[in-house]
């Protein structure tokens, strides 16, 4: 929110304050040293807020001033109660994880469903082996083939040759688990939040994304031992996250102590105070979910 100027007048003040509205601009009008200062909420809104202030200084005896006061009325009844709608229809993860509408998401439940059936064939989850004692289907599951003590080959050959099942199922590998409680639990608040939202189409094509892109990003920074869906999970965070700030009325959201908990937790990853943690696949998954809610937003601005 900036200010734009002053007004001499408290009564000046509110029929520009009203007009404003009328205009689609939200504004706030607050005495300051003996003056009424104008706020305007939206940067977008500046250069024409300032140009109607200009105007109405040179003429603030105008009659459509006046009308401004009864249409700013409606305008601001309406408005809030759009806002009660939209608290109505708001839906926090960590605080209603159990609202029947969010187990219904088909795609959110089997990603649960195949990381746990992955976590018992493998049993890596609970006790992490070396890699000559390790299923072969952990293997299997690698963006790239580990060959005992643990080289691989560079470039994805294995991909490159049809596995590309390869790029994607890193996400339902867990070591330890911690890992895969914590993943879960996340997967079934945010991915149960935005499928019932969203629907399942683009929740798949959500999550097919950022595995992809989380999951090369990790393997080009580090090698193929890595896994779980903690950089899917970063970006579903990071679409309810912006999601929630730019289109509330989408009912898609984190409260700001979810958010902050999400971000000490990466940054605290990061410290490798944890163990070895695929911190690039968190980095990536999280700019890659944020990209995704922030686009069209920005492109409605583009647009203006």
């Amino acid at each position: 929110m900036r200010q734009i100027g002053t007004i001499s007048s408290n009564e000046d003040a509110s029929r520009f304050g009203a007009f404003l509205l009328t205009l689609g601009i939200d504004n706030k009008v607050e005495e300051s040293a003996n003056v009424w200062a104008v706020w305007v909420e939206n940067d977008d809104h500046l250069d024409r807020a300032r140009m109607e202030l200009e105007k109405f200084q040179t003429a603030p005896g105008e009659a459509h001033y006046d009308q401004a006061l009864h249409a700013a009325g409606s305008l601001q009844a309406e408005k809030q109660k759009l806002e009660q709608r939209r608290r109505e229809n708001f839906v926090d993860v960590r605080t209603q994880p159990s609202r029947a509408r969010q187990w219904n998401v088909p795609i959110t439940m089997l990603l649960f469903g195949i990381s746990l059936m992955v976590g018992l064939l493998t049993q890596e989850w609970t006790m992490p082996r070396p890699l000559a004692e390790e299923s072969p289907l952990v293997n299997r599951l690698r963006i790239e083939p580990l060959i005992p003590p643990g080289y691989y080959l560079l470039g994805l050959p294995a991909v490159r040759h049809g596995e590309v099942w390869r790029l994607i199922t890193p996400i339902f590998l867990h070591f330890g688990l911690l890992h895969i409680i914590f993943n879960m639990l996340w997967l079934l608040d945010l991915g149960g939040l935005i499928e019932s939202r969203k629907g399942p189409i683009f929740f798949a094509i959500l999550v097919l994304v950022t595995a992809i892109i989380s999951n090369l990003a990790q393997y080009y920074q580090s090698d193929p031992s890595f896994g779980g869906m903690s950089g899917v999970v970063y970006g579903l965070f990071g679409y309810a996250w912006i999601k929630g700030r730019f289109d509330p009325a989408s009912g898609i959201g984190v409260r700001q102590e979810t958010a902050g908990m999400m971000l000490v937790w990466l940054v605290l990853c990061m410290t490798g105070l944890l163990g070895n943690i695929a911190n690039t696949a968190h980095v990536v998954g999280l700019i890659v979910g944020v990209g995704v809610a922030y686009a069209p937003h920005a492109l409605r601005r583009a647009r203006r």
